[in-house]
């Protein structure tokens, strides 16, 4: 469960870390 949540928590990192890029490079 726990070994989920952190896989879980990763993948929504990656996800707002790629929008963020996308944000500020369409600016």
């Amino acid at each position: 469960m726990k070994y989920i949540l952190i896989v879980n928590s990763r993948k929504t990192l990656l996800k707002s870390k790629a929008w963020f890029i996308v944000e500020f490079c369409s600016g």
